[in-house]
């Protein structure tokens, strides 16, 4: 009786540690990870790719250790552009790079659309509104893909010489995919041995019309690598992204964007991964059980971290006096709020944390 019990355990232990893709182990909205930014001439290993196979990033660069990207999953009510992407129950947000919106089912999972921000053609907008991008068929799991055509539109908004919007229709196909099982190597003492890749790139084309240029065809790819460890977390703990955008006139494309993240750097004097220290621009005095994001803020202001139901949260000005309160929210709206330096004092299941912030 006991071998088999003992044989049940493990059966149900590998189940629940099992490495694909499902609703359940989707990453709920309030979860993010902190993580490093590497060197963006890091290799995507796009070629390695099948069944016990080895991704080996132990001669990673990171530039600097205090550059540090937040992923984070939010509620889109909450970002900018909120009202384009009503029909997304989630949205997932690279830091400085990309916010991705999605709505899920227990078959299926897909992407509305994306935005990005450029330094020279302002921001970028996709909408797949009338024919979503399915990114995964649950479940989704080693040399699962799936090909999906989209349609919908492109949104500019250009900042130089003048600001104005320009828009398009834009039809586009896309091809999700897991493409990997093995493991993953940071150095010698830092290597994580069940670990799924999942790969995603698509492709968005549109004639758009823009002042001084004239009208032009372009093409927005996005090519990414996630790789995931479930035992460990339902975001990734690795990933390689590239966002490009083409126009007609060019050969070459007007905006080239590679990120590049890593939850652990390796220490070859540990044993263990070396956990990251907080994020660049997150201010924090006390502890790190919870996050703001991001830091200076204009309009809204993100906590992030568990436990966040039954919380108080207050925000003092620079002498202690209380100028804002919120309960049960990890999305704090200070458009009133003066330009300064404020503390946010949080206060949830006997956890006590003082963080310092900038509003512009």
């Amino acid at each position: 009786m006991k071998k088999q019990l003992l044989i049940v355990a493990l059966l149900l232990s590998s189940k629940a540690f099992s490495q694909n893709f499902t609703q359940s182990n989707e990453a709920a909205v309030g979860t993010s990870v902190s993580m490093y930014v590497c060197d963006s001439l890091t290799s995507d290993y796009a070629s390695t790719k099948g069944s016990n196979v080895v991704w080996d990033f132990t001669k990673l660069n990171i530039p600097d250790t205090l550059n540090k990207s937040l992923i984070s999953v939010v509620d889109p009510a909450t970002t900018k552009y909120n009202s384009l992407y009503t029909k997304a129950n989630k949205a997932i947000v690279f830091e400085n790079f990309l916010t991705s919106f999605y709505s899920s089912t227990a078959n299926d999972r897909s992407c509305v659309g994306y935005f990005f921000n450029t330094k020279d053609y302002g921001d970028v907008r996709a909408l797949f509104d009338l024919n979503n991008e399915i990114t995964h068929t649950y479940p989704f799991q080693l040399n699962s893909f799936k090909n999906d055509d989209l349609k919908g539109e492109i949104y500019y908004t250009i900042t130089s010489p003048v600001t104005y919007n320009a828009t398009s229709a834009a039809l586009g196909s896309s091809k999700a995919e897991v493409d990997g099982l093995g493991i993953l190597k940071i150095d010698a003492a830092t290597e994580f041995k069940n670990v799924l890749r999942y790969h995603i790139k698509d492709s968005v084309n549109a004639t758009v019309t823009l002042q001084l240029i004239g009208t032009v065809n372009s093409t927005l790819v996005r090519d990414q690598y996630e790789y995931y460890d479930h035992s460990i977390s339902n975001l990734p703990i690795y990933t390689h992204s590239n966002l490009k955008a083409y126009i007609s006139i060019s050969n070459d494309p007007i905006v080239n964007k590679t990120f590049v993240l890593s939850k652990y750097k390796g220490d070859k004097n540990a044993k263990v991964p070396v956990d990251p220290k907080p994020t660049t621009g997150i201010s924090e005095l006390n502890s790190t059980s919870f996050t703001i994001f991001p830091n200076p803020a204009k309009d809204i202001l993100y906590v992030l971290g568990e436990n966040l139901i039954n919380s108080n949260i207050s925000i003092l000005d620079q002498s202690g006096k209380m100028v804002k309160t919120f309960t049960n929210s990890n999305s704090l709206s200070i458009q009133d709020l003066d330009k300064g330096v404020y503390f946010i004092k949080i206060e949830s299941n006997n956890k006590n944390e003082t963080l310092k912030f900038i509003k512009e």
